[in-house]
Formats: C-alpha cells, sequence, structure tokens
C-alpha cells in the first residue's frame, strides 16, 4: 500500500510540471517502470490528456497489463505512448472494453504473455488508435490483435492501426486459428502502413463480420512458420463480412494464397483487392473471386532492401511502386537507395585447387570488385557446403579440410546483395583420390 502511495504521489506530483522542464512533446503525466504502473498512470488521466512511460519494462500483478476503467471523448483521447526519445515495453495482455472509447496507445512495444489463451490486444470499444507501436506474442499464441468479438465482448467501431510492426503472431502449432490481425467484429476500421511479418495463420483475417474496414499500403511478409500468410474475406454460419477494401500492400510469400476468401454459410459482397502488389505465393497469387473482386493488382518482386534483415524498403527499381503509389518503409526509415555495388568489368579469376593429403587449398583472384559478396561453394555429388565471403580486398583464399574421395565442383559467385542477384560466376573441377588425413 505505501509502495502504491508513493507512485500515485509521484504521477501527481509530476502532472504540475510545465511543459517545458518534460519534453518538447507533451507529457501531462509521467510513470517508471514497474508492475502496475501503466495501469496507475492511465487510470490518472483525463480526456485530452497524454501519459508517457519512461524507458524500460511494464508488467502486471493480475494479468491485464492495461484495461481502461474509462475512455477520453472524440477529439480529446486518452494517450499512453512512451517518453519521448525513449521506449517503454509492455508485457502482457491489452484489454479495450466498451465504454473506454477514444484511447489512443503510440510508441510502445508490446508482448502478450497469451495468459489463459487470450489475444495479446482485445479492442472492442470506439475510436481507438494504435500506432508506431512493435507487437509480438513471441509465437506464445492467439492473435496479436483482436478487433471486435461477437460472443460478448462487442464491436471495434473506427479503429485505427497504422504504423505499427506485427510480428511472431500466434502459436503455429495451433494450425490456422492465430493472426497478425483478427477482424472478427468491426466496422469502419483503418489499418494503414504497417509491416507484418511471421504470423502464425493469416496476417488479417476480415471473417466473420467485418465491415467496411480498409487495408491499405501495408507491407505482408508470409514468410516463416505460417501456414497462411496472406489475406482472408470470410463468413460463418451467422455473418458475412463486407464492403471491406485491401488496396495498396505489398504481400509476399504467403503459404498458400496472398488474397483469398473463405465462407461457411452467406457469402459476402461489396469486397474489393485492387493494386496490391503480389509475389512468391505458394498456391495463387489471387484465388478465385469469391465474394470479392480483385481489380489492377500486379504479380512482381518487390526488391526490398534486404529481406534477411527485416529491411522491407522497395528498390528504386521495384515495380511495386508503380501499384502501390509509396513505399510505407521508407516514410518510416527513409529512402532506400541502391548501393552501386560493382565496378566493371568485373572478372573472377580460378586457379587449379591444389589438393594435398591433408587439405583443399582453393583461390579466386576477384577483380574490379568494390563491395558487395562473394560466395564459395563446394560440391560433391549434388551435396554441397556454402560459406559466404565478404568482399574487401581482391582475392580470396578458401582452404578446405579433409573432403571425402571424389570429383568435386567448385565456383565463386559475386552477387549484387542490393539487387539480390548473381551477377558473376567462375566454376573450377578438382579430384580427390585418396581419405585426406587430420594434420
Amino acid at each position: 500500500m505505501k509502495a502504491l502511495l508513493a507512485t500515485t504521489a509521484a504521477l501527481t506530483a509530476l502532472s504540475v510540471l510545465p511543459a517545458s522542464a518534460l519534453a518538447t512533446d507533451q507529457c501531462d503525466r509521467v510513470a517508471s517502470p514497474g508492475s502496475d504502473t501503466a495501469q496507475q498512470l492511465l487510470d490518472s488521466l483525463r480526456p485530452g490528456e497524454t501519459g508517457c512511460l519512461h524507458g524500460g519494462t511494464y508488467s502486471s500483478s493480475w494479468g491485464n497489463v492495461l484495461y481502461p476503467r474509462r475512455g477520453g471523448e472524440q477529439g480529446a483521447p486518452l494517450t499512453l505512448r512512451s517518453y519521448p526519445g525513449e521506449r517503454a515495453r509492455l508485457v502482457g495482455i491489452i484489454d479495450i472494453r466498451h465504454g473506454s472509447d477514444y484511447v489512443t496507445l503510440s510508441g510502445l512495444d508490446i508482448e502478450g504473455t497469451a495468459e489463459d489463451g487470450a489475444n495479446t490486444i482485445k479492442i472492442y470499444s470506439r475510436g481507438v488508435v494504435l500506432e508506431e507501436s512493435d507487437i509480438t506474442n513471441a509465437w506464445r499464441g492467439r492473435s496479436c490483435l483482436i478487433l471486435g468479438n461477437n460472443e460478448g465482448g462487442g464491436q471495434a467501431v473506427a479503429p485505427i492501426v497504422r504504423g505499427n510492426t506485427f510480428h511472431e503472431c500466434g502459436n503455429p502449432e495451433n494450425g490456422n486459428q492465430d493472426h497478425g490481425v483478427y477482424a472478427a467484429n468491426v466496422l469502419d476500421g483503418e489499418i494503414v502502413d504497417n509491416l507484418f511479418y511471421n504470423s502464425a495463420a493469416y496476417t488479417i483475417q476480415l471473417y466473420p463480420n467485418a465491415q467496411r474496414t480498409r487495408f491499405a499500403h501495408n507491407v505482408v511478409d508470409g514468410s516463416g512458420r505460417s501456414v497462411r500468410g496472406g489475406i482472408v474475406f470470410g463468413g460463418d454460419n451467422r455473418f458475412a463480412s463486407g464492403d471491406n477494401v485491401v488496396e495498396r500492400n505489398v504481400i509476399v510469400n504467403a503459404a498458400t494464397a496472398a488474397i483469398t476468401s473463405y465462407w461457411e454459410g452467406p457469402v459476402g459482397t461489396g469486397n474489393l483487392a485492387r493494386d496490391n502488389c503480389v509475389w512468391g505465393s505458394r498456391g495463387d497469387d489471387i484465388s478465385q473471386e469469391w465474394g470479392f473482386t480483385a481489380v489492377a493488382n500486379r504479380v512482381a518482386r518487390p526488391l526490398f532492401a534486404s529481406r534477411g534483415t527485416r529491411d522491407y524498403r522497395l528498390g528504386p527499381d521495384s515495380e511495386c511502386l508503380h501499384t502501390v503509389g509509396y513505399d510505407t518503409l521508407a516514410r518510416r526509415f527513409g529512402a532506400f537507395t541502391r548501393r552501386k555495388s560493382f565496378r566493371v568489368p568485373l572478372r573472377i579469376v580460378a586457379r587449379r585447387p591444389r589438393v594435398s593429403a591433408h587439405r583443399v587449398r582453393l583461390e579466386f583472384r576477384l577483380q574490379g570488385v568494390r563491395a558487395g559478396t562473394a560466395r564459395v561453394i563446394i560440391r560433391r555429388h549434388g551435396r554441397g557446403r556454402v560459406r559466404t565471403l565478404r568482399v574487401r580486398a581482391k582475392r580470396r583464399v578458401l582452404v578446405h579440410p579433409r573432403l571425402r574421395p571424389g570429383s568435386y565442383r567448385a565456383w565463386a559467385q559475386v552477387r549484387d546483395t542490393s539487387r539480390d542477384r548473381t551477377v558473376r560466376s567462375k566454376r573450377v573441377r578438382f579430384r580427390v583420390s585418396s581419405p585426406q588425413r587430420k594434420l
């Protein structure tokens, strides 16, 4: 009790500090890390006020890390955000129920615990804004965000979900049950300018009762352990999603179709998928139009800056730019300019391998290389061992000890990493006659 009173007193004292004593961006009240302090800060706010959380981890002693007991007003929301220049991490479940309208969560790191099988963020109210946050549940299970519920939770009305990153949402062992966003009972939603990757099932499931919701200018990578990866319009035996728009998204590597539909009963109407750029789906890029209309979508490689490091900015030569209108991630992190990786002409000279009783010595001379990646590969009977070398000098030597007897091929490849393609290659052959011994 003393700790709680001390925290409350600290919040009250800080709330009266002039704005100039805090930061350029307004913080009406401020809290530091601790159990239940994020909840206490939110409870202390009045409509139109902003509460700021200093960097660190915030948890809960009773289940939900945030459970707003009241809301703001239209044009005067309750806002909870990280303190300017810092990053607050909320661990637990966020439950925004009917009656807690006009709440804004901004610039937070949110990690769900899937406690009692709960979705990470539950929105069942009006005018909630979720923005500029990093959201995951680290494969623990259930969806990262659920918008509304037809089984007693209520409808999410006019939620705005913008500028966030959703990743590792749901448990792949649950099959197609866990999603990045589960739009179950939502009206007039706006889901824009987000990045999604590693969703266990669908990136967004517009099912079963999503109405007049727009999913636009998002980047979707259906990679990893996903069993779906893309976007679905759908309905159950009672409801059918309708008048939803999926437009100007980049959707790649879906485990099934990039955009599809599924109807258990009535078929939805007015659903539209237009001006999306899709690539690399294992099924159809866009499935048969059943309950939705597909218009002016493009199949093209997006030429990401570096998908391996989750840099999903589009290369300047990406055909997707013509379709989606602007580069979503470049707006958040700055434009990507392709690095000129090579001078020309480029030659790869491979010297004849030297094979001894102990090792094989391979030497490749790379001329004209300014920057990039050289990859040296040794392969025997379709089996290979790969080593990647960063090119900094004009030649590289690879020593490979103790190969088994047999015929081998070795080759060097130089790749233009900004465009993810091999630009030059040189191959040599050699033979190991007898088992090589340890040195």
